[in-house]
Protein backbone atom coordinates (compact mmCIF):
# COMPACT_ATOMS: atom_id res chain seq x y z
CA UNK A 1 0.00 0.00 0.00
CA UNK A 2 2.84 2.35 -0.78
CA UNK A 3 2.87 5.49 -2.84
CA UNK A 4 4.26 3.55 -5.79
CA UNK A 5 1.26 1.24 -6.04
CA UNK A 6 -1.46 3.75 -5.11
CA UNK A 7 -3.39 5.17 -8.05
CA UNK A 8 -6.26 7.66 -7.61
CA UNK A 9 -8.12 6.89 -10.82
CA UNK A 10 -8.36 4.07 -13.32
CA UNK A 11 -6.60 6.08 -16.02
CA UNK A 12 -3.46 6.34 -13.89
CA UNK A 13 -3.68 2.67 -13.06
CA UNK A 14 -3.59 1.82 -16.73
CA UNK A 15 -0.32 3.74 -17.23
CA UNK A 16 3.19 3.25 -15.94
CA UNK A 17 4.75 4.49 -12.73
CA UNK A 18 8.21 5.30 -11.51
CA UNK A 19 10.24 3.70 -8.78
CA UNK A 20 10.48 0.10 -7.76
CA UNK A 21 6.94 -0.59 -8.98
CA UNK A 22 7.90 0.18 -12.58
CA UNK A 23 8.66 -2.41 -15.20
CA UNK A 24 6.58 -5.37 -16.22
CA UNK A 25 4.19 -4.87 -13.29
CA UNK A 26 3.43 -1.27 -14.31
CA UNK A 27 3.45 -1.61 -18.08
CA UNK A 28 0.42 -0.28 -19.96
CA UNK A 29 -2.19 -3.00 -20.15
CA UNK A 30 -0.88 -4.87 -17.09
CA UNK A 31 -4.07 -4.08 -15.20
CA UNK A 32 -6.19 -5.55 -18.01
CA UNK A 33 -4.01 -8.67 -18.14
CA UNK A 34 -4.32 -9.17 -14.38
CA UNK A 35 -8.10 -8.84 -14.56
CA UNK A 36 -8.22 -11.31 -17.44
CA UNK A 37 -6.22 -13.81 -15.37
CA UNK A 38 -8.68 -13.45 -12.48
CA UNK A 39 -11.69 -13.90 -14.76
CA UNK A 40 -10.21 -16.96 -16.49
CA UNK A 41 -9.30 -18.68 -13.21
CA UNK A 42 -12.71 -17.96 -11.71
CA UNK A 43 -14.52 -19.10 -14.85
CA UNK A 44 -12.48 -22.30 -15.00
CA UNK A 45 -13.42 -23.14 -11.42
CA UNK A 46 -17.05 -22.06 -11.18
CA UNK A 47 -18.36 -22.27 -14.74
CA UNK A 48 -16.44 -25.47 -15.36
CA UNK A 49 -17.91 -27.03 -12.22
CA UNK A 50 -21.55 -26.16 -12.91
CA UNK A 51 -22.27 -29.81 -13.66
CA UNK A 52 -20.19 -31.19 -10.79
CA UNK A 53 -22.86 -31.10 -8.03
CA UNK A 54 -25.56 -33.80 -8.12
CA UNK A 55 -28.96 -33.06 -9.59
CA UNK A 56 -31.29 -30.64 -7.82
CA UNK A 57 -31.81 -33.05 -4.97
CA UNK A 58 -31.42 -30.63 -2.05
CA UNK A 59 -34.62 -29.03 -0.83
CA UNK A 60 -33.27 -25.53 -1.50
CA UNK A 61 -32.19 -26.44 -5.03
CA UNK A 62 -35.43 -28.23 -5.83
CA UNK A 63 -37.67 -25.48 -4.42
CA UNK A 64 -35.96 -22.65 -6.26
CA UNK A 65 -35.66 -24.58 -9.50
CA UNK A 66 -39.31 -25.63 -9.43
CA UNK A 67 -40.55 -22.11 -8.61
CA UNK A 68 -38.58 -20.73 -11.54
CA UNK A 69 -39.99 -23.43 -13.81
CA UNK A 70 -43.54 -22.65 -12.64
CA UNK A 71 -43.00 -18.99 -13.47
CA UNK A 72 -41.85 -19.88 -16.94
CA UNK A 73 -44.71 -22.27 -17.60
CA UNK A 74 -47.52 -20.17 -16.11
CA UNK A 75 -46.31 -16.79 -17.33
CA UNK A 76 -46.86 -15.34 -13.84
CA UNK A 77 -43.56 -13.66 -13.00
CA UNK A 78 -44.99 -11.67 -10.10
CA UNK A 79 -46.10 -14.32 -7.59
CA UNK A 80 -43.79 -17.23 -6.83
CA UNK A 81 -45.75 -20.47 -6.47
CA UNK A 82 -44.81 -23.96 -5.31
CA UNK A 83 -47.33 -26.76 -5.88
CA UNK A 84 -49.94 -24.13 -6.64
CA UNK A 85 -49.42 -22.34 -3.30
CA UNK A 86 -48.07 -18.79 -3.17
CA UNK A 87 -44.46 -18.85 -1.93
CA UNK A 88 -43.75 -15.34 -0.67
CA UNK A 89 -40.99 -16.09 1.81
CA UNK A 90 -38.12 -15.02 -0.42
CA UNK A 91 -37.32 -12.14 -2.76
CA UNK A 92 -38.04 -12.93 -6.42
CA UNK A 93 -34.94 -11.91 -8.35
CA UNK A 94 -33.19 -15.28 -8.06
CA UNK A 95 -36.31 -17.00 -9.44
CA UNK A 96 -36.40 -14.59 -12.36
CA UNK A 97 -32.74 -15.25 -13.20
CA UNK A 98 -33.19 -19.02 -13.10
CA UNK A 99 -36.39 -18.77 -15.16
CA UNK A 100 -34.56 -16.72 -17.82
CA UNK A 101 -31.82 -19.37 -17.89
CA UNK A 102 -34.46 -22.08 -18.30
CA UNK A 103 -36.04 -20.12 -21.15
CA UNK A 104 -32.71 -19.91 -22.98
CA UNK A 105 -31.13 -23.30 -22.26
CA UNK A 106 -34.03 -25.46 -21.12
CA UNK A 107 -35.11 -26.77 -17.68
CA UNK A 108 -31.88 -28.55 -16.78
CA UNK A 109 -30.09 -28.65 -13.45
CA UNK A 110 -26.92 -27.07 -14.88
CA UNK A 111 -28.99 -24.29 -16.43
CA UNK A 112 -30.34 -23.43 -12.99
CA UNK A 113 -26.75 -22.89 -11.79
CA UNK A 114 -25.73 -20.54 -14.61
CA UNK A 115 -26.78 -17.28 -12.85
CA UNK A 116 -24.95 -18.34 -9.69
CA UNK A 117 -21.78 -19.31 -11.56
CA UNK A 118 -21.61 -16.06 -13.53
CA UNK A 119 -22.33 -14.03 -10.39
CA UNK A 120 -19.39 -15.72 -8.68
CA UNK A 121 -17.05 -14.91 -11.56
CA UNK A 122 -18.28 -11.33 -11.51
CA UNK A 123 -17.67 -11.12 -7.76
CA UNK A 124 -14.04 -12.20 -8.25
CA UNK A 125 -13.59 -9.58 -10.97
CA UNK A 126 -15.17 -6.79 -8.88
CA UNK A 127 -12.97 -7.73 -5.94
CA UNK A 128 -9.91 -7.47 -8.16
CA UNK A 129 -11.01 -4.11 -9.53
CA UNK A 130 -11.79 -2.75 -6.07
CA UNK A 131 -8.40 -3.79 -4.69
CA UNK A 132 -6.58 -2.49 -7.79
CA UNK A 133 -8.18 0.91 -7.41
CA UNK A 134 -7.40 1.12 -3.70
CA UNK A 135 -3.99 -0.53 -3.39
CA UNK A 136 -2.49 -1.16 -6.82
CA UNK A 137 -2.50 -3.73 -9.64
CA UNK A 138 -0.61 -6.52 -7.93
CA UNK A 139 -2.82 -6.38 -4.85
CA UNK A 140 -5.84 -6.49 -7.15
CA UNK A 141 -4.48 -9.60 -8.88
CA UNK A 142 -3.86 -11.48 -5.65
CA UNK A 143 -7.17 -10.36 -4.16
CA UNK A 144 -9.11 -11.64 -7.15
CA UNK A 145 -7.21 -14.94 -7.17
CA UNK A 146 -7.72 -15.37 -3.42
CA UNK A 147 -11.45 -14.90 -3.89
CA UNK A 148 -11.59 -17.25 -6.87
CA UNK A 149 -9.73 -20.03 -5.05
CA UNK A 150 -11.52 -19.65 -1.72
CA UNK A 151 -12.76 -23.03 -0.54
CA UNK A 152 -15.67 -21.43 1.31
CA UNK A 153 -16.87 -19.66 -1.81
CA UNK A 154 -16.65 -22.91 -3.75
CA UNK A 155 -18.56 -24.95 -1.18
CA UNK A 156 -21.37 -22.45 -0.73
CA UNK A 157 -21.94 -22.17 -4.48
CA UNK A 158 -22.65 -25.88 -4.83
CA UNK A 159 -26.28 -25.24 -3.88
CA UNK A 160 -28.72 -22.64 -5.20
CA UNK A 161 -28.55 -20.03 -2.47
CA UNK A 162 -28.26 -16.36 -3.46
CA UNK A 163 -25.63 -15.43 -0.86
CA UNK A 164 -22.85 -14.98 -3.40
CA UNK A 165 -25.13 -12.68 -5.42
CA UNK A 166 -25.86 -10.69 -2.28
CA UNK A 167 -22.11 -10.45 -1.59
CA UNK A 168 -21.64 -9.13 -5.10
CA UNK A 169 -24.24 -6.37 -4.64
CA UNK A 170 -22.77 -5.36 -1.26
CA UNK A 171 -19.25 -5.23 -2.72
CA UNK A 172 -20.38 -3.10 -5.65
CA UNK A 173 -22.33 -0.79 -3.31
CA UNK A 174 -19.33 -0.23 -1.01
CA UNK A 175 -16.92 0.29 -3.91
CA UNK A 176 -19.34 2.75 -5.51
CA UNK A 177 -19.64 4.62 -2.21
CA UNK A 178 -15.85 4.94 -1.98
CA UNK A 179 -15.63 6.16 -5.57
CA UNK A 180 -18.45 8.65 -5.11
CA UNK A 181 -16.69 10.12 -2.04
CA UNK A 182 -13.31 10.36 -3.76
CA UNK A 183 -12.42 14.01 -4.39
CA UNK A 184 -10.48 13.04 -7.52
CA UNK A 185 -13.30 11.01 -9.06
CA UNK A 186 -14.53 12.71 -12.22
CA UNK A 187 -17.91 10.93 -12.31
CA UNK A 188 -19.13 10.75 -8.71
CA UNK A 189 -22.76 10.97 -9.82
CA UNK A 190 -22.44 7.84 -11.97
CA UNK A 191 -20.89 5.92 -9.08
CA UNK A 192 -23.66 7.10 -6.76
CA UNK A 193 -26.23 5.81 -9.24
CA UNK A 194 -24.40 2.48 -9.40
CA UNK A 195 -24.46 2.28 -5.60
CA UNK A 196 -28.24 2.76 -5.48
CA UNK A 197 -28.68 0.23 -8.30
CA UNK A 198 -26.61 -2.32 -6.37
CA UNK A 199 -28.65 -1.72 -3.21
CA UNK A 200 -31.89 -2.13 -5.13
CA UNK A 201 -30.65 -5.35 -6.71
CA UNK A 202 -29.72 -6.65 -3.28
CA UNK A 203 -33.21 -5.87 -2.02
CA UNK A 204 -34.69 -8.00 -4.79
CA UNK A 205 -32.29 -10.80 -3.88
CA UNK A 206 -32.40 -11.00 -0.09
CA UNK A 207 -34.57 -8.23 1.34
CA UNK A 208 -33.59 -5.54 3.83
CA UNK A 209 -30.36 -7.27 4.80
CA UNK A 210 -28.94 -5.95 1.53
CA UNK A 211 -29.35 -2.42 2.93
CA UNK A 212 -28.32 -3.07 6.53
CA UNK A 213 -24.80 -4.33 5.87
CA UNK A 214 -23.71 -1.66 3.34
CA UNK A 215 -25.28 1.13 5.42
CA UNK A 216 -23.59 -0.03 8.62
CA UNK A 217 -20.21 -0.58 6.96
CA UNK A 218 -20.44 2.68 5.04
CA UNK A 219 -21.36 4.73 8.13
CA UNK A 220 -18.58 3.13 10.18
CA UNK A 221 -16.09 3.71 7.37
CA UNK A 222 -17.01 7.38 6.93
CA UNK A 223 -16.81 8.06 10.68
CA UNK A 224 -13.51 6.20 11.05
CA UNK A 225 -12.08 7.90 7.98
CA UNK A 226 -12.98 11.37 9.26
CA UNK A 227 -11.37 10.73 12.65
CA UNK A 228 -8.29 9.13 11.10
CA UNK A 229 -7.92 12.05 8.72
CA UNK A 230 -8.05 14.58 11.54
CA UNK A 231 -5.58 12.60 13.66
CA UNK A 232 -3.21 12.14 10.74
CA UNK A 233 -3.26 15.82 9.87
CA UNK A 234 -2.52 16.74 13.48
CA UNK A 235 0.30 14.23 13.61
CA UNK A 236 1.82 15.49 10.39
CA UNK A 237 1.59 19.11 11.48
CA UNK A 238 3.32 18.45 14.80
CA UNK A 239 6.00 16.09 13.47
CA UNK A 240 6.74 17.76 10.09
CA UNK A 241 10.55 17.93 10.15
CA UNK A 242 13.37 16.23 8.26
CA UNK A 243 12.12 13.08 6.56
CA UNK A 244 8.69 13.84 7.88
CA UNK A 245 8.45 16.85 5.57
CA UNK A 246 7.10 14.75 2.70
CA UNK A 247 4.17 13.75 4.90
CA UNK A 248 3.38 17.40 5.46
CA UNK A 249 2.97 17.60 1.69
CA UNK A 250 0.80 14.49 1.87
CA UNK A 251 -1.91 16.24 3.82
CA UNK A 252 -1.79 19.40 1.72
CA UNK A 253 -5.20 19.79 0.11
CA UNK A 254 -3.65 21.40 -2.96
CA UNK A 255 -1.53 18.34 -3.74
CA UNK A 256 -3.48 15.25 -2.67
CA UNK A 257 -7.07 14.38 -1.95
CA UNK A 258 -8.20 12.96 1.39
CA UNK A 259 -9.06 9.63 -0.26
CA UNK A 260 -5.56 9.30 -1.70
CA UNK A 261 -4.11 10.35 1.65
CA UNK A 262 -5.92 7.46 3.34
CA UNK A 263 -4.42 5.00 0.83
CA UNK A 264 -0.88 6.26 1.56
CA UNK A 265 -1.30 6.82 5.29
CA UNK A 266 -0.17 3.30 6.18
CA UNK A 267 3.11 3.62 4.28
CA UNK A 268 3.63 7.14 5.61
CA UNK A 269 3.12 6.27 9.23
CA UNK A 270 5.37 3.23 8.87
CA UNK A 271 8.26 5.26 7.44
CA UNK A 272 7.69 8.06 9.93
CA UNK A 273 7.68 5.67 12.87
CA UNK A 274 10.95 4.17 11.72
CA UNK A 275 12.53 7.62 11.46
CA UNK A 276 11.35 8.52 14.96
CA UNK A 277 12.73 5.28 16.43
CA UNK A 278 16.07 5.89 14.77
CA UNK A 279 16.23 9.44 16.08
CA UNK A 280 15.44 8.32 19.60
CA UNK A 281 18.10 5.60 19.44
CA UNK A 282 20.83 8.17 18.61
CA UNK A 283 19.99 10.45 21.55
CA UNK A 284 22.34 10.13 24.56
CA UNK A 285 20.92 8.51 27.65
CA UNK A 286 19.85 10.85 30.41
CA UNK A 287 21.58 10.02 33.70
CA UNK A 288 19.29 9.16 36.57
CA UNK A 289 20.30 10.75 39.90
CA UNK A 290 21.03 8.33 42.71
CA UNK A 291 18.51 8.30 45.56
Amino acid sequence: MGSVDAFPVDEEMAGGSSGQGAGVFSAPGASARYQLIVVLVAALIFVGCMISPPSLMDDVDAVQGQIARNMLQSGDWVTARLDGVAYLEKSPLKYWLIAVSFAVFGPYDWAARIPLAFSTVLLCWVTSRFASWAFGRQVGLWSGLAMATSIGLFLFTRILIPDVMLTLTITVALWSLMRALDDEERRPGAWAMLMWAALGTGLLLKGLIALVFPAAAGALGVITYAKAKQALQTYMTQKASGKMANFKDLVSKEMVSPMQMSRQAGAGLGAGGGAMVGAQATQPAVPVPAP
